[in-house]
């Protein structure tokens, strides 16, 4: 098992990755709360809720769970209420113990009820598809959707623990596992090309744990997103227009990323910003794992829900452009201007 730890002004915890650990995550999390309360969702709980749930109840907690529907559409505030009555009915105090167990949709509930419900209760990790182990169980950021946008209301709650176990990745359906290798190219894009060599070679356990390392240093380096926190969303402006357009049915995250990221790169390229061959080795490592690379939405279409951004500051959208492989710079720009550009 590796052990990555990351440094906050706010906490710091450990990353574990390894094989076959989900049984030893009550073990692992050395946790002394009488109760654990267990999210997840309809995909995961018949896979994995049995053996979290009696890997904390042989450690002498008393472990309740929720299930949620699996998808973009339970995430929502409705469902945070109904985690905060689930949490108040089994008694769950700062004391005890909240565990996402599931992909990012649930790490992002579960995190942003964990923050929010008696001002904050401490809660873990289990991410269990590469999505979200290689990115959004990792760094706090938590949140729900509006019908105005995705992310639009949450909270930067760093847990105390991240669990990763590289077995959960085998139950994995292709497209999952696809969507998921979004996250990862996008790490070696802005940081650290080694991940790419990784990719391309099927090494799956070094670029977890390269994807891993680029965020930790990230967010280490910016937790509160003011500066070097925003070359993470590189990809994810029109990303998060294009889940919306398609009412987060048509994309999943990691295709919706994908389409962004060259998006990013062709206006990169009309700016003089990144260089050309940028494009054709992005797109070579998309088609790789069959991640789509056209939009089929208008560039106007799409600057409507990107005005509504929450990285909106001062009228600009802090767009991120590749200034080479493994290399990537902040742009703030008003929407008007890239109206005028053709990608």
């Amino acid at each position: 098992m590796k052990t990555i730890t990351l440094k906050t002004a706010s906490k710091t915890y450990n990353i574990l990755i390894g094989n076959a650990i989900l049984s030893k995550a009550a073990k692992l999390a050395n946790t002394t709360a009488k109760n654990v309360f267990i999210i997840t969702d309809s995909n995961v709980a018949p896979l994995y809720l049995k053996t979290v749930f009696n890997s904390f109840k042989e450690n002498g907690c008393t472990v309740s769970s929720y299930t949620i529907e699996a998808g973009e559409k339970s995430k929502n505030l409705w469902t945070v209420e109904k985690i905060y009555s689930l949490l108040c009915e089994n008694n769950i105090t700062k004391t005890d113990l909240i565990v996402a167990l599931g992909g990012g949709v649930v790490g992002d509930i579960s995190g942003f009820a964990a923050s929010t419900y008696l001002r904050g209760v401490p809660y873990i990790q289990i991410p269990t598809t590469l999505l979200a182990q290689v990115d959004s169980s990792i760094g706090g950021k938590c949140g729900v959707d509006l019908k105005y946008g995705k992310n639009l209301v949450g909270s930067i709650y760093q847990p105390d623990l991240v669990i990763c176990d590289l077995n959960a990745l085998e139950t994995l359906s292709a497209s999952e596992f696809n969507n998921g290798m979004a996250e990862a190219i996008k790490c070696g894009f802005i940081y650290d090309n080694e991940i790419l060599k990784a990719i391309k070679l099927n090494a799956l356990e070094k670029t977890v744990l390269g994807s891993i390392n680029v965020k930790r240093a990230i967010v280490e380096a910016d937790e509160f997103e003011k500066s070097e926190r925003m070359l993470l969303n590189f990809g994810h402006t029109f990303g998060h227009a294009i889940e919306r357009l398609g009412n987060y049915k048509t994309f999943s995250h990691g295709q919706a990323v994908s389409i962004g990221m060259v998006l990013a790169v062709k206006l990169g390229i009309e700016l003089k910003i990144t260089p050309k061959n940028c494009l054709d080795e992005l797109k070579a490592l998309l088609e790789k794992f069959n991640l789509p690379l056209e939009c089929p939405y208008s560039l106007k279409q799409m600057l409507t829900f990107v005005a509504a951004d929450k990285k909106i500051r001062n009228g600009k959208i802090n767009f991120i452009l590749l200034t080479e492989i493994g290399k990537a710079g902040i742009y703030p720009m008003d929407l008007a201007q890239i109206t005028s550009y053709n990608i």
